[in-house]
C-alpha cells in the first residue's frame, strides 16, 4: 500500500466504505424483514387471540356477578333478568372461544394444551354454576350458597386462571427474541 498513488488509495478507501455500507444495508434489511414478520404475527394471531380471550374472561366475570345476585327470596323478575344475562353471556363466551379455535389462532402444541385446559375448566365451571342455579330454583337457599362458595367460585377462579395463562403465553409469543448481551468488559478484566 505504501507504493500506491493517492488516487489508488482514495479509490480503495471509497470501495471499502461502500462495502461496509452495503453490508450494513443487508443486515438492516434482514432485521427489518424479521421485524415485519413479528408485526404480522402480532396483528394476525397474538393480538386477536388476546382480545378474544380477554373478552371471554370479562363475560365470564359478569356471569359470576349475576349468579351471586340471584336470590331465591328476591323477586322472580329480578332473578329471571340475572339468568337471562347469564344465558346471553354464556352464549357470547362460547361464541368467542369457538371463534378462537375456528380462526386458527392456536399457534402451537402448548397453545393447544392451554386452550384445551380453558375448555375443560369452562365445562366444570358451567356445570357447577348450573347446579347452584338449580338449587336456587328448588328453594334450597343454603345449599345454593354453599355450592356457590365451595364449588362455583373456585371453579370460576380456575377457569379465569386458565384464560390468564393462555393470554400470558400468547403475549410471550408476540415478544421478539432478545439479542444476547455483549460483555465488553469481560475480556478487559480477564
Amino acid at each position: 500500500m505504501n507504493n500506491w498513488t493517492i488516487s489508488r488509495r482514495v479509490i480503495a478507501g471509497f470501495a471499502t466504505m461502500l462495502l461496509i455500507i452495503i453490508a450494513l444495508g443487508v443486515f438492516a434489511l434482514w432485521r427489518l424483514t424479521g421485524l415485519a414478520q413479528n408485526v404480522a404475527d402480532l396483528a394476525d394471531s397474538s393480538l386477536p387471540s388476546v382480545l378474544l380471550l380477554n373478552e371471554a374472561s370479562k363475560v365470564s366475570r359478569g356471569n359470576l356477578i349475576d349468579l351471586l345476585q340471584i336470590d331465591e327470596t328476591g323477586s322472580s323478575e329480578r332473578n329471571a333478568a340475572h339468568e337471562q344475562r347469564i344465558a346471553a353471556n354464556t352464549a357470547r363466551r362460547d361464541e368467542l372461544l369457538k371463534s378462537y379455535k375456528d380462526r386458527g389462532l392456536i399457534a402451537d402444541d402448548e397453545d393447544r394444551r392451554l386452550f384445551e385446559e380453558v375448555q375443560r375448566a369452562k365445562e366444570i365451571m358451567t356445570a357447577s354454576r348450573t347446579r347452584a342455579i338449580e338449587l336456587a330454583h328448588e328453594g334450597k337457599a343454603e345449599e345454593s350458597r354453599q355450592v356457590q362458595q365451595e364449588t362455583v367460585i373456585p371453579d370460576y377462579d380456575k377457569y379465569l386462571k386458565a384464560i390468564d395463562l393462555t393470554v400470558d403465553y400468547k403475549a410471550s409469543l408476540a415478544k421478539p427474541p432478545r439479542m444476547p448481551a455483549r460483555h465488553l468488559h469481560s475480556s478487559a478484566s480477564a
